[in-house]
């Protein structure tokens, strides 16, 4: 059983590319949406959280664990996977390799991500770049609702972009692969680098094939209910109540 896990509904993208990869995989989604955004919080609560979720899946007897979520992947330390016996993977370092064959990259991210510098040490590992980060806090919100004030509120909090002119632009916020459009829209001369299918790719790689029942479960830490209606949104099909469960 892969297990996947992220604040709230942008690592349902990767679930999704993960699933078409590993059809006959089994996974577990660990929606941390009582603690939505991850971006805005403190270190300390974030370590906090990560320790929380990877527990839960050691609890659950995941074989593996994809933090499909840009801040936790970049407080996802070499100390922290030692603790642990299973895999971790984190979404920022398949980015950065995907980023690589770029000279102007620009990355779009939530603060804390961009505060790590995470991502820009790990492309920088793997040639000389210049690399524009930019914080864009209030695009997790319109993720979760669906993008409904899509274009206008993209196009606003890209704008510092536009002047640097990147070739590629990593979305370092899987809540930032529910906005691609709007985002090609504001900067079309960029190639979209989008973390969560690339990262749903080195998992579906790295690991061994095994088959089991093809089952999906999702944890909820917040109101289940409102999660269950985005799952089944994001995800593109009617999902079984059952699946869905309080922790």
């Amino acid at each position: 059983m892969i297990g996947v896990f992220d604040s709230g509904a942008g690592g349902l993208c990767a679930l999704k590319e993960l699933s078409r990869l590993r059809p006959a995989s089994a996974f577990l989604y660990y929606a941390d949406t009582a603690a939505l955004p991850f971006g805005e919080k403190s270190p300390a609560f974030i370590r906090e959280r990560i320790r929380r979720a990877l527990s839960f899946f050691k609890e659950q007897g995941a074989d593996a664990v994809l933090f499909a979520c840009g801040t936790a992947s970049s407080y996802l330390t070499d100390e922290c996977k030692q603790l642990f016996t299973f895999p971790i993977f984190d979404i920022l370092t398949p980015a950065a390799q995907a980023a690589s064959g770029y000279a102007r990259v620009g990355l779009i991210a939530t603060k804390a991500t961009v505060a790590r510098a995470h991502f820009a040490a790990a492309l920088a590992a793997s040639g000389e770049r210049t690399v524009f980060s930019l914080a864009c806090p209030t695009l997790v919100p319109l993720a979760e609702e669906g993008g409904r004030r899509g274009r206008l509120e993209v196009r606003r909090a890209l704008s510092p972009l536009v002047p640097a002119e990147p070739d590629a632009l990593v979305l370092g916020c899987t809540h930032f692969s529910l906005l691609q459009a709007p985002i090609a829209r504001a900067l079309p001369r960029a190639v979209l680098i989008d973390a969560a299918a690339h990262a749903a790719k080195a998992v579906a790689d790295a690991l061994p094939g095994k088959e089991e029942a093809p089952l999906c479960r999702f944890a909820v830490t917040g109101r289940t209910e409102d999660f269950y209606r985005t799952a089944c949104r994001v995800l593109g099909r009617r999902l079984p109540r059952d699946a869905f469960f309080k922790v």
